[in-house]
């Protein structure tokens, strides 16, 4: 095996333990840092290898609220394109922000459109504010009470993570828009990714509209 193949296995292997071991939240920390890691060095072929192959795996990850990894592979795409010049290197990596993109656009569309304060109760049950839903006295209704509010943890945290989504894509377009002269090798490509953009369901309806405009 060569050193950059070496290499890219470590960086494999350090990812899929982080998705076998930690939650989406410590998920997303650690590849961060991972592909900060990476895209601190300097430029080289076994980076630009490196970087592409961490990204495509972590993308392919169905985590339907992780936001940072997407987010910080989408950047350093980006950043990559201005260091690279091979026609098939410019194609993967627009490939590989959509899948970014893409996944972003599920989480919102995917999150509530609104969430309640506190879980739900069974009917006919009352507790005082504040109180533990262990304080049901029957256990029938307490494991309903359980069940209502693991769902609705869950639900706050589709709900997070469709916030945290919203706040990243218009920046990320942004980007998009100031990299945009760097995808030199085919203008009509740039337009289509911008079209592809606009079109992924979850995409606020001004920012599809900005981005139909930029791919005219």
């Amino acid at each position: 095996m060569t050193a950059r193949g070496a290499m890219i296995e470590i960086l494999l292997e350090k990812e899929a333990e982080a998705w076998r071991d930690l939650v989406p939240e410590d998920y997303d920390r650690i590849l961060c840092r991972m592909l900060d890691e990476i895209s601190v060095a300097p430029h080289s072929t076994d980076r630009s290898a490196a970087l592409l192959r961490l990204a495509s795996v972590t993308l392919r990850r169905n985590g339907p609220t992780l936001t940072e990894s997407r987010v910080c592979s989408a950047e350093h795409l980006l950043a990559l394109i201005v260091a690279v010049s091979e026609p098939s290197l410019l194609v993967r990596i627009r490939l590989l922000f959509l899948l970014a993109w893409l996944q972003l656009g599920a989480v919102v569309e995917r999150g509530p459109e609104s969430i309640s304060v506190t879980p739900g109760l069974p009917p006919g049950v009352v507790l005082p504010e504040g109180a533990n839903s262990a304080a049901i006295g029957d256990s029938v209704l307490r494991e309903q009470a359980r069940k209502a509010a693991v769902h609705h943890g869950e639900t706050v945290e589709r709900w997070n993570a469709k916030q945290r989504a919203l706040g990243h894509l218009p920046r990320l377009a942004s980007l998009v828009r100031t990299a945009r002269s760097a995808f030199n090798d085919d203008e009509n490509a740039t337009k289509e990714l911008l079209t592809a953009m606009s079109l992924t369901p979850g995409v606020p309806m001004a920012l599809r509209r900005s981005l139909e405009d930029d791919a005219r």
